[in-house]
C-alpha cells in the first residue's frame, strides 16, 4: 500500500509539476503520447498474461509463455504503428513535425512496460507484493526527480519531457536485473508452457473485467482529441489525474485480490484482518475520496494545475460516481472468477464486459455530439457521462449473473456505521460553508475519527498489516 501510495503520489506530483510547466496545449500532447498511447497498447501486448501469472498456484508455470508472447505482440504492435502512424497521429490531432519521436517513444515505453509487467504478475502470484510495487513506483519517481530538475533550469521542451517518460518506462528492468529471484525465473522460462484452457480462461476472464475501466479512459481520450482537440484530452486527463486517490483504493484492492481469493485459504474473505476487513477499508476510502472530490474539485484544480485546467473540475463528481460502481464490480467478479470452477463461469464474466467495450467510442462521440447540439458547450461532458454510464451499466450486469454474492455482503458489512461516518462531515460541509482548506481538514479528521469510532473499522486491521509487513 505504501508503495503504491509512492507511485501515484509521485505521478499526481509529476503531472502537477509538468502542468504549471507547458500549456494546456502541451500538456495535452505529452499526456497523450507518453502515458495514453502507450497505456492502451500495453493491454493489447500483454493481454492477460498479468492475471494468469498472479494465479498464486499456478501462475508462475506461465512465465516463459508469458515473456515470449509479450515481445511477439509489441514486435507485431511496433510495426502496425509504424506503417499507419501518420494517419494516426492526424486523427489524434497531433502536431506532425515530431511524429518521428512520438513513434520511438511510444514503442521503447511498449516493450519496457510489457516486460516489466510480466514480472509484476509472476511476482505478485508468488506473493511478494512489495516487488510490483516498487517495480511501479520507480518510473514515477524517476519521473517526479526528472521534471523537477528540468523545470528548475528552466527547460519546458515538450520533446525533452516525452523522452524522460520513454525512458523513466526503462528502469524497473535494472531492479529486475538484481533481483535474487530473476535468476530463477529465467531458468524456468526457458520452458514454454501453454497455459491450460480453464487457466487461460480464468486469466482472460480476470483480463477483461480488469481493464474496463482502462478501456474507458484511452477510448474517451482518442475520441476527445478527435473531436474536440488535444487540450481537451488534457484537460479529461487532469480530471482522471484527480481522481488518482480513489484509483489508489482500487488498484490496492485489485494487486490483492486474485492471490488472496485464489489461495487455499478462502476464510481470508471473510476474517475481519483478512481480505474482507482490507476491502471494505479500501471501500470506505473510496466513498471518502468521491465526497471530497464532488465538494472540492474546482479549488482542487485550480490550486493544483492553475486556472488555465479549471474545465477539468466541472465533472469530476461524474468520475467519482463511476468509480465507487467499478469498485463493487471489480471485487465482486474478481472473487467469482476466483472461486469459479466451470468454464461457463469464465465465459459469462468476459462475455458482458467484451461486449461493451467496443461501444465505448461510438457511444462517447453520439454523447459529445448530443450534450454539444443540447447548449452543454462543446459537449465535453459527454465523455464523462459515457465513462460513468459504463461502468454502472457492468456492475448491474455482473450483479444479476454472479452466482455468489457474498463479496458484497462483505462490502455492506456495518454499512449503516460508514453512511453515519460520511454523512455527519457532509453535512457540516454543507451548512457551515467553511474555506476549502479548512473544509477538507474538518471532513479528513471527522471521518478519520468516526470509521473507527462507530466500529465499521478495528484499529486491529491496521495493527495486523503492520505486524505482518514486520513479519
Amino acid at each position: 500500500m505504501f508503495l503504491l501510495i509512492l507511485q501515484r503520489g509521485a505521478g499526481f506530483l509529476t503531472k502537477l509539476v509538468m502542468a504549471n510547466s507547458v500549456t494546456p496545449y502541451e500538456y495535452g500532447i505529452i499526456t497523450l503520447v507518453a502515458i495514453s498511447i502507450p497505456g492502451m497498447l500495453q493491454i493489447i501486448t500483454n493481454l492477460n498474461f498479468f492475471q494468469i501469472l498472479s494465479h498464486s498456484e499456478h501462475g508462475r508455470d506461465y512465465f516463459g509463455f508469458a515473456l515470449l508472447s509479450s515481445l511477439v505482440l509489441v514486435s507485431l504492435s511496433s510495426l502496425i504503428l509504424y506503417m499507419f502512424s501518420d494517419e494516426i497521429f492526424a486523427y489524434l490531432n497531433l502536431p506532425p513535425h515530431q511524429s518521428g519521436l512520438y513513434l520511438t517513444a511510444i514503442v521503447v515505453s511498449m516493450f519496457c512496460i510489457s516486460a516489466v509487467l510480466d514480472f509484476q504478475g509472476v511476482f505478485n502470484g508468488m506473493k511478494l507484493y512489495s516487488a510490483p510495487g516498487i517495480l511501479e513506483a520507480i518510473p514515477s519517481v524517476a519521473r517526479l526527480i526528472t521534471v523537477c530538475i528540468l523545470m528548475g533550469i528552466g527547460v519546458t521542451s515538450v520533446a525533452i519531457y516525452i523522452v524522460v517518460f520513454a525512458l523513466s518506462n526503462a528502469i524497473p528492468l535494472l531492479y529486475i536485473a538484481i533481483s535474487r529471484y530473476t535468476p530463477a525465473l529465467l531458468k524456468s522460462a526457458i520452458t514454454i508452457q501453454i497455459p491450460s484452457k480453464k487457466m487461460f480462461g480464468f486469466g482472460t476472464a480476470v483480463f477483461i473485467a480488469g481493464n474496463f475501466t482502462n478501456f474507458g479512459q484511452y477510448f474517451n481520450r482518442i475520441v476527445v482529441s478527435h473531436e474536440l482537440g488535444v487540450e481537451w484530452q488534457g484537460f479529461y486527463d487532469v480530471s482522471q489525474t484527480l481522481a488518482t486517490s480513489m484509483i489508489f483504493a482500487i488498484s490496492t484492492m485489485v494487486l490483492i485480490t486474485v492471490p488472496e481469493a485464489t489461495s487455499l485459504e478462502n476464510q481470508v474473505l471473510h476474517e475481519n484482518e483478512g481480505l474482507g476487513g482490507v476491502t471494505r477499508g479500501l471501500f470506505a476510502l473510496v466513498l471518502f475520496f468521491a465526497l471530497l472530490l464532488c465538494f472540492f474539485s474546482k479549488f482542487l484544480v485550480i490550486t493544483i494545475f492553475s486556472s488555465d485546467y479549471a474545465p477539468a473540475a466541472e465533472y469530476v463528481y461524474i468520475i467519482a460516481i463511476g468509480y465507487i460502481f467499478f469498485f463493487i464490480q471489480f471485487f465482486l467478479s474478481q472473487v467469482n472468477l476466483s472461486w469459479a470452477k466451470r468454464g461457463r463461469e469464465y465465459i459469462l464474466l468476459t462475455v458482458i464486459p467484451l461486449c461493451l467495450i467496443p461501444l465505448i467510442p461510438f457511444v462517447t462521440s453520439y454523447l459529445i455530439a448530443l450534450y454539444r447540439s443540447a447548449g452543454y458547450g462543446n459537449g465535453f461532458i459527454g465523455a464523462y457521462v459515457s465513462f460513468t454510464l459504463f461502468l454502472v451499466l457492468l456492475t448491474i450486469l455482473t450483479i444479476l449473473i454472479c452466482k455468489d454474492l457474498s463479496p458484497i455482503r462483505i462490502l455492506l458489512k456495518k454499512v449503516d456505521r460508514l453512511i453515519l461516518s460520511l454523512a455527519l462531515p457532509s453535512l457540516l460541509i454543507c451548512y457551515l460553508r467553511l474555506s476549502p482548506v479548512i473544509g477538507i481538514f474538518l471532513f479528513a479528521s471527522m471521518f478519520g475519527i468516526l470509521i473507527f469510532a462507530t466500529g465499521y473499522l478495528r484499529k486491529e486491521l491496521i495493527l495486523s498489516m503492520f505486524n505482518k509487513s514486520a513479519g
